[in-house]
């Protein structure tokens, strides 16, 4: 029951983060430069790392809430349309921020209907 709850918890609280700071603009990943590349750490796989770290404790120890709470964070970070975009190179940046604008402003057609 602790992780379910804990699942609410962490995506309604992962829900109001993300909203408040982008309104009005966008919340950007941790993005790291490695060679010609670029890797983004988004939120939800620090919730995975989480995940793994609890995981293993909750067979030690009562750590159900805080699993579910990381659990919510990942389910509520995959949420989004360019959850995947984690490595990329440097020169395709702009082909992909359209290519995923795009989608987002598909998926908002679809969402008014």
């Amino acid at each position: 029951m602790n992780i379910i709850i804990g699942i609410i918890i962490g995506y309604i609280i992962a829900t109001i983060i993300v909203r408040k700071k982008t309104v009005g603009k966008k919340l950007q990943a941790v993005r790291f430069s490695i060679g010609d590349h670029y890797l983004r750490i988004h939120y939800w796989v620090l919730g995975l790392l989480f995940i793994l770290i609890f995981g293993s404790l909750v067979l030690k120890w009562n750590v159900n809430l805080l699993f579910g709470f990381s659990a919510g964070i990942v389910i509520q970070g995959l949420s989004y349309y360019d959850y995947l975009l984690v490595w990329y190179k440097k020169k395709d940046e702009e082909k992909i921020n359209d290519k995923y604008k795009k989608q987002k402003l598909k998926k908002e057609r679809e969402d008014k209907k």
